[in-house]
């Protein structure tokens, strides 16, 4: 399985590759912070499938 920043930089690459304007592409991808509601909603889900929850 594909981590976050592995999917976003796959997807800056090809935007980069297949883009036609002269916008330029982010590369400076930063981590979420600790307790990032996004972040806590993985966590949870992940742990309900670990234990075979969902």
């Amino acid at each position: 399985m594909e981590g976050v920043r592995q999917v976003l930089r796959r997807y800056a690459e090809a935007r980069a590759e297949h883009s036609d304007d002269e916008e330029s592409v982010r590369d400076d991808f930063e981590p979420m912070c600790a307790g990032h509601p996004v972040s806590m909603d993985a966590i949870w889900h992940g742990l309900e499938r670990w234990r075979g929850g969902r």
